[in-house]
Parts: structure tokens; C-alpha cells; sequence
């Protein structure tokens, strides 16, 4: 596979504090790692942004994602930062700009309650893309409310897809 063909692509979390992330953005950038591991010719891309939904207001979550991943050995040159984004539609639609149009292949992490959002937001915006969705695991404790805001935030995104496609 040639450097271009594919890239994998982190779904940011938030920050437990300015040095550390959230347990859940660990066990993302986990499986990253090993994805990244198992193909060194791949860039990764990260996303994350900075206010109250990322954590520390103070630190932007691509930065501490990204020094968690250097920490972790992944080289800087493959770390390609996308932080422009207030949520998963923003992410999906800057990504669309930044990654080569020469990709054939996105692989996707996310947590696993998150999933179902991101494969209906990914698979419009980059439709004729293979994509590879792979779930990290996520904490139990919490999972509940976490899957009520994620049904919440699927009503709201399909009122605003509808809304953005409609209009343009």
C-alpha cells in the first residue's frame, strides 16, 4: 500500500487535565497506536478542538493527543492535526478537505457507543471511500448516559444534515 492510499484517522475525546487525556480518548488513541504499528506508511490524523466539550479549556485536545501519541512512539511526521472542528459533522466535512484525494481507504477509530454517529456522518461525506470503522473499547461506568446523549446528538445531526444539504 502506497503512503497516499490510506490513512487512519482519531476521533478526539476531551482532557482529564492540561497533561492528560480522558480515559476514553487513551483507549482510542490506543488502537490507533496499534493500527499505526501495523502500518508504518500511514499518516494518522487527529482531531480535537479546545473549550468545555474537550475538557481543559486552556489546552486544545489535538495537542494533548498528540503528546500522548509521541509518548507512545509515533514519529511527528505522521501526525496530522484537524482543530477547526466543534463536532463529529465539522471533523467529517474538514477532514474531506485536508486528507489527499488519492485515499482509498479511512480507518476510523472511535468509541464504541460513538460508532453508529460516526458511520452515518463519514459514509455521506466520504461515500466513495472504503472505510474501516474500528471501535475502541470505552469505560462501562457512564455508558448509559453516554448512549442517551449520543441518540440525542443522532436526532439533532439528521435535523442538521437535512438542513445543510437541503439549502445548498
Amino acid at each position: 500500500m502506497r503512503k497516499s492510499d490510506a490513512v487512519i484517522v482519531i476521533l478526539g475525546h476531551g482532557n482529564k487535565s492540561e497533561k492528560e487525556i480522558s480515559d476514553i480518548a487513551r483507549l482510542r488513541a490506543n488502537e490507533g497506536i496499534q493500527l499505526a504499528k501495523k502500518h508504518p506508511e500511514m499518516k494518522v490524523y487527529i482531531t480535537g478542538s479546545i473549550g468545555r466539550r474537550f475538557g481543559c479549556p486552556r489546552i486544545p485536545h489535538y495537542i494533548a493527543l498528540k503528546k500522548y501519541l509521541l509518548s507512545k512512539g509515533l514519529s511527528k511526521s505522521r501526525i496530522i492535526a484537524e482543530h477547526n472542528s466543534k463536532h463529529t459533522l465539522d471533523v467529517a466535512r474538514n477532514l474531506r478537505k485536508i486528507i489527499p484525494s488519492t485515499c482509498k481507504i479511512l480507518f476510523i477509530i472511535s468509541s464504541d457507543y460513538h460508532l453508529p454517529r460516526v458511520r452515518y456522518i463519514f459514509d455521506r461525506i466520504f461515500e466513495s471511500t472504503d472505510i474501516q470503522y474500528v471501535s475502541a473499547s470505552s469505560p462501562k461506568v457512564g455508558s448509559l448516559w453516554r448512549r442517551i446523549q449520543e441518540i440525542i446528538a443522532g436526532v439533532y445531526l439528521r435535523a442538521l444534515m437535512m438542513r445543510i444539504y437541503h439549502s445548498e
